[in-house]
């Protein structure tokens, strides 16, 4: 029983609509702000602060070069 306390339990986002799971989307996708759940087909807006995480990890680490 002492397992269970080191579970660490997965943290997803549901639709506001119908409870689904939502998918986890691209950075590209959740910068867009295009998205809907899969299940409903409706509209889906992620918290601002999910998208500014977004928007400045988006080009992270693509154009580093440590090959020098």
């Amino acid at each position: 029983m002492a397992e269970l306390g080191r579970i660490d339990p997965v943290q997803r986002m549901q639709c506001p609509d119908c409870r689904a799971l939502l998918p986890d989307w691209t950075t590209e996708e959740a910068v867009a702000g295009e998205l809907q759940c899969p299940s409903c087909l409706r509209p889906v807006k992620l918290p601002d602060e999910v998208v500014e995480r977004a928007r400045r990890s988006r080009y992270l680490g693509k154009n580093l070069d440590i090959t020098g």
